[in-house]
């Protein structure tokens, strides 16, 4: 995990932003605040999360309450 952390940090500038992005947060954020905050589009956010970069990142399921 500490390479993977590395190689993050010297990544590409998404990549180092989404990493800041979620070291930060206080609660989870999906692909699309990721894409959102980044300025980046969401399919992009969401292939990066799918390659090696992703392995970094846990997912889970949405908690979305409607309130």
């Amino acid at each position: 995990m500490a390479d993977e952390l590395k190689r993050l940090l010297r990544g590409t500038a998404t990549e180092q932003d989404t990493l800041g992005l979620v070291a930060v947060a206080t609660g989870g954020l999906s692909t699309g605040d990721l894409a959102h905050l980044t300025r980046e589009p969401e399919w992009e956010i969401s292939d990066r999360l799918r390659t090696v970069t992703g392995r970094s990142f846990a997912t889970r399921a949405s908690q979305a309450t409607g309130t």
